[in-house]
């Protein structure tokens, strides 16, 4: 160990594991092991058999050797309440897509290869990621903030169930990116979804969420469309752009709701979502921008169905040069990019297990 001319210890010189455990302890408690954003810390712990996990003011038992990929399934299943999802299920073919995700993600694991352990390893399928992106979202409003009455609501809805998901899906990422939300519940007027507040920064801003709706897709009605289909994203900008920011930046999310894109679609998706800002944006040169930035995702695992997938999930954020009201703290953007780039990479087991 060494000190410098002013007394202060050269960390460098420190051991590993010393200068380990001081990076661990100046960590803010919402960036977990290796970067990843959580929110806020896991509440889970093994005692006298049983794995006790806790969820807001919420505590659940489940089996000792139960993964998180496990947990999340049925955490979600317990928010839905049973009640509903037995009525889904009797629906038939007519089953609300996530009570389909919990059926299919049962049978694969049911039909999964041993691996010697309590653990069975399955491939990830498309489906089996929407489900567990979904109920991560849910586990991480509730652990961090609340999720109103009106949105699960209208998360139950066999219509409504798309635009609260992302809506659900926005807030997952600003929650383990370290903010704090509130949503807006004011029918007066047209408002955002939430407000953010960050915990570090101490910024705030107003958020709006809008997935773009596709013939037969997610419920929807008519045939769903085999060729490519451009992002036409217009109308859900043009609606964005109208909601009051009551002097907060705005930052809008639009989700493509395309089928992930294969060799040679991702610079016609790029080229139609540039043509669509340059139609509908204000110029720097006639005013201000009304909103501080404009994400495009593309958070879209659905489309593959029983088929496998990765993980990595499609976005691009778009930043005007002369914004109404501008972010003014840079670490703010930082965090949200990281979130949104983070989107889609489910932690597989409790913190204590991995």
């Amino acid at each position: 160990m060494r000190r410098g001319p002013d007394g202060t210890i050269d960390e460098s010189t420190l051991p590993p594991e010393l200068r380990k455990w001081l990076a661990k302890i100046r960590r803010p408690e919402y960036i977990g092991a290796e970067g990843r954003l959580i929110g806020r810390p896991f509440v889970s712990a093994v005692f006298k058999g049983s794995r006790f996990v806790a969820v807001g003011k919420q505590i659940m038992t489940f089996p000792p050797d139960a993964t998180f990929h496990e947990f999340l399934p049925a955490f979600l299943q317990g928010v839905l309440g049973e009640p509903w999802i037995a009525a889904e299920q009797a629906k038939g073919s007519g089953v609300h897509p996530i009570v389909r995700w919990l059926q299919e993600l049962q049978a694969l694991r049911a039909g999964g290869p041993a691996t010697g352990s309590a653990v069975r390893d399955v491939a990830l399928t498309g489906n089996a990621l929407a489900l567990l992106t979904l109920a991560y979202d849910v586990y991480g409003t509730y652990h961090c903030a609340i999720l109103p009455a009106r949105i699960l609501n209208r998360l139950k809805h066999p219509f409504e169930f798309q635009g609260a998901k992302y809506e659900i899906a926005v807030a997952g990422l600003y929650v383990r990116a370290g903010f704090t939300i509130e949503w807006i519940n004011d029918s007066t007027r047209k408002r955002p979804e939430f407000i953010a507040r960050h915990k570090s920064t101490g910024e705030a801003l107003v958020i709006e969420a809008k997935s773009r709706h596709r013939p037969g897709v997610l419920r929807r009605p008519g045939a769903a469309r085999a060729e490519h289909a451009g992002a036409d994203l217009d109308g859900l900008l043009a609606a964005a752009l109208q909601k009051e920011t009551d002097g907060l930046p705005s930052a809008i999310y639009l989700d493509a709701n395309l089928p992930l894109a294969g060799p040679g679609d991702g610079l016609e998706r790029m080229t139609d979502i540039q043509r669509m800002l340059q139609d509908r944006l204000v110029s720097g040169a006639v005013g201000p921008d009304p909103f501080a930035g404009i994400t495009v995702t593309n958070f879209s695992w659905h489309y593959a169905g029983a088929s496998s997938v990765g993980g990595q999930s499609e976005s691009i954020l778009v930043l005007p040069r002369h914004p109404a009201v501008p972010l003014r703290d840079a670490r703010t953007l930082a965090l949200i990019l990281e979130a949104t780039r983070q989107y889609g990479d489910v932690p597989a087991f409790f913190p204590d297990d991995s």
